[in-house]
């Protein structure tokens, strides 16, 4: 338990940092200052939108802007009906494919009208659904599979579980205490954005050789190489795959809220094991060797 207290206050700790520094930066998301991009000073950004979804991109960015808005849009009714959350302006589209049909007190309603990106095309990099910020913000110098948008939707669509209409730092403490594994693995779960049939011959070939990522490595998937990475996202997701049809309660929602208001209740860090030992009888890691 130490050892989990002190890698998630760690995260917490560097995203109040990001938190602070975002206030200080309105050029570019500061996710995009982690790579070698430079400052993007001299970028005409421009936009496009849909009624659900709104990207700003580099103006050399056009069609990459065009098929992340057309993959976000195709991603959102189903992410959005699986984990019971709705934007304000989804009550203003009756008729539309984006109107989720579901009454709104079996849902969490965002503060936010809808969904925005940040779309660079400087290099490729990872995606990052921003959680101060609310946004998903991309470096890609070619176009992702659709997967990797609705990788991170996942995460942005969770966020509002963790929000407590406190804001960032009720997002952020919240977050901090998941286990990577279970946030990184709930998007692979919905999404495999690695590929479905890559992912399963990772699995077969992991299964086969008895070659499973450590518990300990489920809980660092963002520091690791390229291949412990991967490895450790496909685990994760299969993991959660496994979970899900072990537990009662199948409404993934309904899930997350039990879940989430664990993390504002003491002993904080333990939110995803309550959750399991009530409705498994153990906690993750024992689930995990099963």
């Amino acid at each position: 338990w130490v050892f989990q207290i002190f890698t998630r206050t760690r995260f917490f700790l560097w995203t109040l940092l990001v938190f602070s520094f975002e206030k200080l930066i309105y050029s570019i998301p500061v996710s995009f200052q982690k790579f070698d991009s430079g400052s993007m000073s001299n970028v005409q950004w421009n936009f496009l939108q849909s009624p659900l979804v709104k990207i700003y991109y580099d103006n050399d960015a056009h069609d990459l802007a065009r098929y992340a808005l057309t993959s976000l849009n195709h991603c959102y009714p189903y992410i959005s009906t699986l984990l019971g959350v709705k934007f304000k302006n989804d009550f203003n589209l009756n008729g539309s494919t984006f109107a989720v049909q579901m009454q709104k007190e079996d849902v969490v309603v965002s503060s936010f009208n809808g969904i925005v990106a940040i779309i660079g095309n400087k290099l490729n990099g990872p995606g990052f659904a921003n959680p101060v910020t609310m946004n998903i913000e991309a470096q890609m110098a070619k176009p992702y599979d659709e997967s990797f948008f609705c990788h991170e939707l996942t995460h942005r669509l969770m966020y509002e579980h963790n929000d407590f209409s406190i804001g960032p730092l009720g997002r952020i403490w919240s977050l901090a205490m998941f286990p990577s594994w279970w946030i990184e693995g709930l998007a692979e779960y919905f999404t495999k954005s690695f590929g479905k049939y890559e992912s399963q011959t990772l699995l077969m070939h992991m299964a086969l050789n008895r070659e499973w990522p450590t518990w300990e490595r489920l809980h660092a998937l963002y520091n690791a190489s390229s291949d412990e990475n991967e490895r450790g996202y496909v685990t994760s997701g299969a993991f959660m795959e496994w979970l899900f049809n072990k537990v009662s309660e199948k409404n993934l929602g309904k899930i997350h809220t039990i879940v989430a208001h664990n993390t504002i209740v003491p002993p904080f860090y333990n939110a995803v094991d309550r959750f399991l030992l009530e409705n498994t009888g153990k906690v993750s890691e024992d689930l995990y060797k099963d």
